[in-house]
């Protein structure tokens, strides 16, 4: 494993709404790779909205909204129910950290990623904001790093410099060499 030398690894989920998306990243880490819980492990989710991020820090979702971003298996053994509301359990939300962050201001609060979901948040944007964005990943992402994109999205249609790289049911994008 590349990082297993340094035993750090960064995950952000930027544009990450309410949060179901970004608790779903340490929730597969904690049932697929509970290793890399002993190492330094951070997941930032991050969101323009002050609403969404508020409610991303709660972790609290009702059913409807835990169904949107979370499987079935992950809700019943990440959450604990509280009346009509599901609560995210503490081995998960103490692994998310939830900033507010405009993609197109500064990005100073941004560790440098190995890992980043940036995944149907372009597509609602200008062909001039997705240059920008993209351009600005580029200072973020490790050169190794990952980038994982919405279906209806194309990092390397938008910008030469990130490559396309097809893996079993997905793709995602990294910096070319």
């Amino acid at each position: 494993m590349k990082r297993s030398h340094e035993r750090k690894i960064r995950i952000w989920c930027a544009g990450c709404a309410s949060g179901q998306e970004a608790y779903s990243i340490p929730m597969i880490l904690h049932r697929y790779c509970s290793h890399l819980l002993r190492w330094d492990l951070e997941t930032l989710g991050t969101d323009l909205s002050e609403a969404s991020i508020a409610k991303a820090g709660e972790g609290r979702f009702d059913e409807v909204e835990v169904h949107r971003g979370v499987i079935p298996m992950l809700i019943r053994d990440y959450f604990r129910a509280d009346g009509p509301r599901l609560f995210v359990k503490d081995e998960i939300g103490n692994l998310l950290r939830v900033d507010r962050l405009n993609l197109l201001g500064d990005w100073a609060t941004v560790p440098p990623a190995d890992v980043v979901f940036l995944r149907n948040v372009l597509v609602r944007m200008t062909p001039e904001a997705q240059r920008l964005v993209l351009q600005k990943m580029k200072q973020v992402l490790k050169p190794d790093g990952y980038l994982f994109m919405g279906s209806q999205e194309s990092a390397s249609e938008t910008d030469a410099s990130y490559r396309m790289i097809s893996a079993e049911k997905t793709v995602y994008f990294q910096l070319s060499s």
